[in-house]
């Protein structure tokens, strides 16, 4: 760069003094403008190439004594507060004078476009850390998905100027890094964001509210963040109108917005002048505001609750006190408070918290969730504040940049643009500010089930914990049913979410649960794991595909997951099996001793299921005077995993069923002899039509036949080979008698059955897809991929 650049700094606020350090270490010559010389001097002392001189932008004539200041120089950096900046500009259009500036891009400031394009200069806007290096390291990551052919689906973008951990002791959990006026104004903002392609617009009293703050992890820490302004504006600034979800917002320590909740609604932010407010202290201002004799400190009790940390965040602040208030409206008495109190003690660190997640999706619905992250601690005591690093030295490696004429852009600009992000990031990596990116592990989001009655889970906590070992990410949400304590999953570190929430869940998120969603026509956009039960040509199966379709989800059904030959790698059938012949004995028990099964709730053990039935049966024979032989039953699919755990049951309970299978099956239904047992349990799977086993005609004539269970309950299936029945029945009403009398015909048709034993079928169930879940983590194996291209072709169907 030539001797002659010379760089012209106005203002010497708070955040100035690393970048005229900066200009000085580069000997790159700068005035440094400011209302108070006494402050520029003391920032300047030493420094061999700066030069402090008194400018008050408010002062009259002050843009004509800005003339030759700007004239003398090539190079404006406005640090002014924000309503100068714009006339600032103007001088700098004048004279064709590069003009920075940390600050947003204002309309007035847009306006000044042409006339900088063609006096050849760069307006540069946004150029500090929020906005500034939050706009660069996102749009970064943006470039390089879309690059890729990628869409970023979802935006999160937060930060947060926080006192460093060491340093987090006060109890509002702040310290200010700027104006306390700024901090209770932007306390007033309404925001405005997209979710789920739905925009939401909150008001600034409704700004903390639990219903709008989040909570984040970040190294270990639990933060909250809310919120910031307009977020859905920076779709077109960052160039991804197919983003769904884009939410900016702003780091904060636990308990700061349920206080800030409590300021605002109470009008302890209002802007409105009030001579009286001299008459009071600050106890007398809370009573005021609460509307309420009672003592401040009791007042405030009442509404919160005594053990709120409102309550000691407010007498630590001073709004109990009995000091007399000097100012004209409750914002500025509360910015008395501010100064005083959320101060850094000498020496103290400060740190700025930067972190943007982006749910990506490419080509093939392959989908992951990229993060970048900041994470700068301040140099105190020997060293100046990350506030100020991060705000003034973006803007300052920017200048000398222009300067040396490595940036060449004109007109208005943000940092968006390869051609200054690129550099600016780069040369910030050497100052020690670095961001790191980084790929997250698959997320799997373990819902709660909405089938009353359902109690199994697909993952147990002991397989989740394998899971979380393996590198999963693993959230789950709270269920008052399930068979297994939410403190299970709690324990092993999974993140707790509430029921039934997953159609929030991140897009990368794979849905995880076992039987049907809620039955409504949203659109299904998540990646899911669950018997959907729709390839079958049941009834709404192309309902339940329409609304993946429409929302560009994935199924991956579980009854589909399949090895090289055909065999499902994880089933219930088993559990399904045992607990089908379990009541189909119960009702036969039941009908003997004229009682009727109802209500079913599930057995923690399958011991427990066998021991009661055993006793039933046992009893229900001496009661009829029947012998060890009764009941009689026959299985059909015997042979299979399903009709295996209805055989073990029987046998469990001293009943030796008639075992059929394929050969006994080939020739085709009806099967007379099929009504010569007292119980008959169906086991087998449906994969094509076949001619009925046993016709209503069939069961209405004479038969032995009381109690049959369709295990594999396929009520809305045509091709159902038991069309003695129609309607499924449940856990509440678990019977359904379709021939009355003397010598009823009872039928069981519950279609899920396994959770009677949730625990043991859980555990059986979960550790067999165990493997799978695993090496889909390492690459889809051919199990999900041939369920993916079953979904895919299923999609074909639909019309």
């Amino acid at each position: 760069m030539a001797d002659s650049k010379s760089i012209l700094v106005l203002g010497c606020g708070l955040c100035s003094p690393p970048m005229i350090k900066f200009f000085n270490e580069n000997k790159i010559k700068t005035s440094v403008a400011s209302r108070t010389l006494s402050r520029a001097e003391a920032v300047c002392k030493d420094l061999e190439y700066v030069t402090p001189i008194q400018f008050d932008v408010e002062a009259e004539g002050a843009m004509e004594k800005l003339e030759p200041l700007v004239q003398a120089h090539d190079l404006i950096i406005s640090m002014l507060p924000y309503i100068h900046h714009c006339k600032a500009a103007r001088v700098a259009i004048k004279h064709k004078k590069h003009f920075c500036t940390t600050s947003y891009v204002s309309d007035e400031m847009q306006t000044l476009n042409d006339e900088a394009k063609a006096a050849g200069i760069i307006l540069l806007n946004e150029c500090g850390v929020d906005p500034g290096l939050d706009h660069m390291s996102a749009q970064k990551v943006i470039d390089e998905v879309h690059q890729k052919g990628g869409k970023i689906v979802e935006f999160y973008s937060i930060c947060g100027g926080l006192p460093a951990p060491e340093f987090n002791d006060n109890p509002f959990g702040y310290k200010l890094s700027w104006s306390p006026r700024g901090v209770l104004l932007a306390s007033r903002n309404s925001c405005l964001f997209q979710e789920k392609g739905e925009k939401v617009a909150i008001d600034g009293v409704d700004l903390f509210a639990k219903s709008t703050y989040r909570m984040q992890t970040v190294n270990g820490i639990d933060y909250e963040w809310y919120p910031n302004r307009d977020s859905v504006k920076y779709k077109d600034i960052y160039n991804i109108p197919e983003c769904k979800t884009i939410i900016r917002g702003t780091f904060r320590n636990k308990g700061w917005c349920d206080v800030m909740k409590f300021l605002a609604e109470n009008n302890f932010t209002s802007l409105e002048e009030d001579a009286k407010l001299c008459d009071l202290d600050f106890s007398q201002l809370t009573q005021k505001l609460l509307k309420t004799d009672k003592p401040a400190k009791q007042a405030v009790a009442d509404m919160v609750g005594a053990e709120s940390p409102i309550v000691n965040q407010l007498e630590w602040l001073g709004l109990f006190s009995n000091e007399r208030i000097t100012s004209k409206t409750v914002l500025d008495a509360m910015c008395v408070l501010f100064e005083r109190k959320l101060v850094y003690a000498e020496g103290e660190k400060d740190m700025i918290q930067m972190r943007h997640v982006f749910e990506v999706e490419y080509k093939n619905n392959h989908r992951e969730t990229l993060q970048s992250t900041l994470i700068d601690f301040g140099l105190q005591p020997t060293g100046d504040s990350s506030m100020s690093r991060t705000v003034s030295l973006p803007v300052a490696v920017a200048a000398k940049a222009i300067l040396d004429g490595r940036i060449k852009l004109t007109g208005v600009q943000r940092p968006v643009v390869p051609e200054l992000y690129n550099l600016i990031l780069g040369e910030m990596e050497k100052l020690n500010v670095v961001f790191k990116e980084e790929t997250l592990p698959p997320h799997l989001w373990l819902r709660h089930e909405v089938k009353p009655g359902e109690e199994r889970v697909a993952a147990t906590p002991e397989n989740v914990g394998k899971l979380l070992a393996a590198g999963y990410r693993v959230s789950v949400e709270e269920s008052k049913t399930r068979c297994f304590p939410d403190s299970d999953y709690a324990a092993l570190g999974c993140t707790m979410v509430p029921s039934e929430s997953w159609q929030k869940a991140p897009s990368s998120a794979i849905i995880f649960g076992l039987k049907e969603l809620p039955d409504n026509d949203d659109p299904l956009e998540h990646r899911h794991i669950y018997f959907a039960h729709c390839y079958k040509n049941q009834g709404g199966w192309d309902q339940i595909l329409k609304k993946f379709i429409n929302g560009s989800g994935l199924l991956w059904d579980l009854e589909f997951l399949v090895d090289d030959n055909g065999r499902r790698v994880a089933a219930f059938g088993r559990a399904a099996g045992l607990v089908g012949m379990a009541l189909a004995l119960l009702t036969w028990a039941y009908q003997k001793q004229g009682k009727e099964l109802k209500n079913l709730t599930s057995w923690k053990q399958t011991s427990l299921l066998v021991a009661e039935v055993k006793a039933e049966v046992e009893t229900a024979r001496k009661v009829a005077n029947l012998p060890e032989s009764e009941p009689s039953a026959l299985v059909i699919g015997a042979l299979g995993r399903c009709g295996g755990g209805a055989v073990w049951f029987a046998e469990q309970c001293g009943v030796s069923p008639v075992k059929w299978d394929m050969a006994e099956t080939k020739a085709g239904g009806p099967f007379k002899q099929l009504l010569d047992q007292s119980i008959l349990v169906n086991c087998i799977y449906l994969s094509a039509k076949i001619n009925p086993f046993l016709t209503p005609e069939m069961v209405a004539g004479e038969r032995k036949l009381s109690v049959f269970c369709d295990v594999s309950c396929d009520t809305t299936n045509p091709n159902n080979p038991f069309p003695i029945y129609h309607d499924a029945t449940d856990l509440v009403n678990p019977i359904l008698r379709t021939i009355d009398g003397d010598n009823p015909l009872d039928v069981i048709a519950i279609d899920h059955l396994p959770t009677l034993v949730p625990v043991d079928s859980s555990n059986e169930f979960s550790t067999a897809l165990l493997p799978h879940v695993i090496d889909w983590k390492n690459g889809k194996t051919p199990v999900w991929d041939r369920a993916e291209v079953l979904f895919e072709d299923k999609k074909k169907l639909v019309k």
